[in-house]
């Protein structure tokens, strides 16, 4: 078994890895398109971004090339995301462990960060809902540049006061493995959410767990049942 030793920082992802994912990605993406569509920009749609991205991708492209529309189709984007991120956050409950392994975790005097593209609101929602404990939440309201971007995790650290050598990104997409190691992080894919083992791994996790709640373990910490 690989272990973490060493560490002082776990920073996680949120969705997917800490608590049941319950937004509908579905809904999520067309809404996005369709309002690209409206502003006359469903020509970036062929570039198959996250929504996100998607969003500046298509603003950009009107800004570019003069056109009217940019800032109002970021703030309908973004504004129609968080709407459905906030109604999903009121469904959403932490894995089976998830609240008592954070708790042990920092209990063993090792810091914690949440860092995720969700929006604020919404975050803090999950968080206080489940009960989940953390000293640093960075969201995309928080930073200019979110994953897979490392200088959002390098935002948390920061505020952490903790360095990248010292820390370990945790996530279930491969964009959560990518940010930590481009951050100069350790990385820990989970396979309760986007993505599967192969592509974690491809992705450069140094450990891929089942679930979350197996962490400690390789931390030499009991681990937490699930």
């Amino acid at each position: 078994m690989r272990t973490l030793s060493g560490l002082r920082a776990l920073l996680f992802d949120l969705d997917g890895t800490l608590v049941v994912p319950t937004i509908d990605f579905g809904q999520l993406n067309a809404t996005v398109r369709a309002i690209i569509r409206a502003y006359g920009a469903e020509e970036t749609l062929a570039q198959h971004q996250p929504a996100l991205e998607a969003i500046e991708a298509a603003a950009a492209w009107l800004d570019g090339l003069g056109r009217p529309g940019a800032a109002d189709l970021r703030s309908s984007g973004l504004r129609s995301i968080a709407d459905i991120e906030l109604a999903a956050a009121e469904l959403a409950v932490p894995f089976v462990g998830v609240p008592q392994m954070l708790a042990t975790l920092k209990g063993q005097g090792l810091s914690v960060g949440i860092v995720t593209r969700n929006s604020r609101r919404a975050a803090e929602r999950i968080l206080q809902r489940g009960g989940l404990a953390y000293d640093v939440l960075l969201t995309r309201d928080d930073v200019c540049r979110v994953k897979p971007n490392p200088e959002h995790l390098c935002a948390a650290l920061a505020m952490l006061g903790i360095s990248p050598l010292d820390a370990a990104m945790c996530g279930d997409h491969v964009m959560d493995v990518e940010a930590g190691k481009r951050a100069g992080m350790r990385t820990v894919g989970v396979l309760s959410g986007a993505s599967r083992r192969t592509e974690l791994i491809e992705a450069g996790a140094d450990v891929v767990l089942e679930w979350i709640t197996a962490l400690p373990r390789y931390l030499g910490i009991r681990e937490v049942a699930r």
